[in-house]
């Protein structure tokens, strides 16, 4: 049990105004906090139930959240931060998660410790796969989140004909420009991109168990490129990454990794040294020779 005294401050008729952590006997003092607001004069308080304590020392810094608790799988889950488990990094052991397990354990300000990947494997495996478990708990170690994909295999290609840089942009990340817009590669505005001195640099989706792209597009990423001077354009990776946070950081580095590809092959962002590109238009004003 803790020394401190976790209280719930209320309005007269009873509606939850804050929660708060105090001193034990110094709980009028911290009423009086609020009561030098004139239209918070009718202010009580009682003391707070488990949920209500818990939910205040996540916020008051008296835990320090899970890696992962900005996940979307994770706020969306019934299990979540606010309903039930409250998982946080052990106060005891850094290493360890600890979790609230039942409104019993809640009640009697008790927790539980265990594993970080012990925990996801029990209640998000209806959620998360194997892969992502373990790639979970990888995060809890290292304190930073690992690489999703081993992106090294997978070479840059350059489109350079109408034909298949309509198929790039058809068949690739969400745009403006991609099949939904257009379906037809034939009538496809992007074929202006194949008159000869500009292409179109991709990645294709990796083979393979990648479930960030399960439902990605046959191409992961694209950028206009001319060739000839070198100059690589804004980098569109798989737009799937929109949907689930850790979609997001696997198109992250797939945009990454396509332009250090082009770079070691000594192609320069148009967001460098002058150069400007406008997409949509074959001429390009080079502000640098």
């Amino acid at each position: 049990m803790t020394s401190q005294r976790y209280i719930t401050i209320c309005y007269a008729e009873g509606q939850v105004f804050a929660s708060r952590r105090c001193e034990p006997g110094k709980e009028q003092r911290a009423l009086k906090a609020y009561l030098g607001l004139t239209w918070l004069r009718n202010l009580t308080w009682r003391e707070a139930t488990w949920i209500e304590r818990e939910s205040t020392k996540m916020c008051d810094t008296t835990y320090s959240p899970v890696v992962w608790a900005a996940e979307s799988w994770l706020l969306g889950h019934t299990l979540s931060v606010g309903r039930l488990h409250f998982p946080h990094v052990s106060l005891d052991d850094p290493r360890m998660l600890a979790y609230t397990p039942s409104a019993e354990y809640g009640e009697r300000d008790r927790t539980v410790r265990t594993k970080p990947g012990r925990y996801l494997n029990k209640f998000f495996s209806d959620v998360l796969t194997k892969k992502q478990i373990a790639y979970y708990a990888e995060w809890w170690v290292r304190g930073q989140r690992p690489k999703l994909l081993d992106l090294s295999c997978l070479p840059v290609g350059i489109a350079m004909g109408p034909d298949d840089i309509a198929d790039v942009y058809v068949n690739g990340p969400e745009s403006c420009m991609d099949g939904s817009y257009f379906s037809d590669p034939e009538q496809h505005p992007a074929r202006i991109y194949g008159a000869g001195d500009l292409g179109v640099a991709f990645l294709r989706k990796p083979s393979g168990d990648h479930p960030e792209f399960a439902k990605a597009p046959d191409y992961i990423a694209r950028a206009l490129v001319w060739p000839e001077k070198k100059v690589v354009g804004r980098v569109y990776p798989s737009d799937e990454g929109n949907r689930n946070s850790t979609s997001a950081a696997a198109a992250q580095e797939v945009a990454y990794h396509l332009l250090a590809e082009l770079r070691k092959q000594g192609y320069r962002s148009v967001y460098e040294h002058g150069w400007v590109l406008f997409e949509g238009m074959r001429k390009v004003f080079v502000g640098q020779n």
